[in-house]
């Protein structure tokens, strides 16, 4: 058993590795930045994110997002404050299985997450910042027993949400969700 976990972290650890060479690739080789027309890199970018975090365990899923928000890549670009614009997004986390992410302290501000699998995640504060979900899509998403402790919920739209079962979480949170 020892071997396997083994072989199965070095796995995990060999796809990620992989899948930040092809996004690296994608971002300084193809453009990915700037591909408004370019519909197909963004599909290939896309597809190669959901197919990645579905493969691997809640920490590296954290790295994943961590680096496609670093990256701006999956919000709305960092100088336009207004409202959420999911076709502003490069990538989209729509429909992504996140499920057991651990998210502590990572801004998701203006990510489209509707439809997504945030069930068991960790999206609680850390000691630099706090996670927020400000002006996020939650819509019909899966977030059954996912901590959300100190996570700022303002202006989430959090219709059709599962949150049964999900800890940390206050009335008062709620009632900033929309």
């Amino acid at each position: 058993k020892s071997e396997q976990a083994i072989a199965q972290d070095r796995a995990q650890e060999e796809a990620l590795q992989r899948y930040l060479d092809t996004m690296q690739g994608l971002i300084l080789d193809k453009g990915l930045r700037a591909t408004d027309s370019n519909k197909e890199i963004r599909d290939v970018a896309r597809v190669r994110t959901l197919a990645v975090v579905r493969s691997l365990n809640g920490n590296r899923k954290g790295h994943v997002v961590r680096f496609l928000h670093e990256a701006d890549l999956i919000g709305p670009p960092k100088e336009e404050s207004g409202e959420w614009q999911p076709e502003k997004a490069i990538i989209s986390l729509k429909d992504a299985d996140l499920s057991t992410v651990y998210l502590e302290g990572v801004t998701l501000s203006g990510v489209d997450l509707s439809f997504t699998n945030l069930s068991n995640a960790i999206l609680h504060r850390s000691f630099i910042d706090c996670s927020r979900l400000l002006k996020a899509n939650l819509m019909n998403a899966n977030l059954r027993r996912t901590n959300l402790f100190q996570t700022d919920l303002s202006g989430t739209d959090r219709r059709g949400a599962d949150l049964s079962d999900a800890t940390e979480c206050t009335h008062q949170q709620l009632a900033q969700a929309e």
